[in-house]
């Protein structure tokens, strides 16, 4: 699992996770996955060979 989160300068994070595997993946996130729209409270799961790209709320 790769993952990467930016920041922008009003404080919204992205977290940016790549699933290198051939099973899923989880990783800590809370917001919302822009290319699925599904909604996350604490952790995003990642399928295998799938990407996720969720908008964090500002911290």
């Amino acid at each position: 699992m790769e993952v990467t989160r930016r920041t922008t300068h009003d404080g919204m994070t992205w977290l940016f996770a790549v699933n290198h595997t051939a099973h899923p993946a989880q990783v800590a996130a809370t917001g919302v996955d822009i290319l699925s729209g599904t909604r996350s409270s604490g952790v995003v799961t990642v399928a295998a060979g799938e990407v996720a790209v969720v908008a964090e709320s500002p911290r």
